[in-house]
């Protein structure tokens, strides 16, 4: 099942257990409410073009969520993506906060990318727990002229290791 459609944002718990959902296309949504996609366990693909705010646990525990497109995202909410243990790369371009445990349990996310003009605010470092970031095998791409910044902001200094210019 596919979810594409205009609207200007999805409430909390709107689609919370729609687990034959697989793919959602919001091209004019803005705002994703708090558990909107809860234990949509087949959601694979998201594309999200005009999203600046992605609610607590929006996508928590959608396990089968390989691919997400949320280039105006500016703020992700706690345990936004946890346990979406099928995302391997987040690109975020704008984004300037990123919550408690936003990526949990995303054991295979292994990439992100913070296109962000400033330092992105990281509330902790349990935001990227039990994910290759955290067991050093990740990687985090920031701004050149904001790799040195990263590297010594607070909670962004623990993966000051992992921390690398945008290519």
């Amino acid at each position: 099942k596919t979810i594409s459609t205009n609207v200007s944002g999805i409430g909390n718990n709107a689609f919370g257990s729609c687990f034959s959902l697989s793919q959602v296309s919001l091209p004019m949504c803005s705002y994703i409410g708090g558990y909107a996609f809860l234990y949509c366990r087949s959601l694979s693909q998201v594309s999200l073009p005009m999203c600046s705010y992605i609610g607590e646990a929006a996508f928590d525990e959608c396990k089968s969520l390989s691919q997400i497109s949320i280039p105006m995202c500016s703020y992700i909410g706690s345990y936004a993506f946890r346990s979406c243990g099928s995302l391997k790369q987040v690109s975020l371009p704008k984004c300037s906060y990123i919550g408690n445990y936003a990526f949990l349990f995303c054991y295979e996310l292994n990439t992100i990318t913070i296109g962000y003009s400033g330092i992105c605010s990281l509330n902790n470092i349990s935001a990227f727990e039990y994910t290759q970031i955290t067991s050093s095998a990740g990687d985090i791409y920031v701004p050149a002229s904001l790799v040195n910044a990263y590297k010594s902001a607070k909670n962004w200094s623990y993966f000051s290791n992992r921390i690398y210019s945008i290519r």
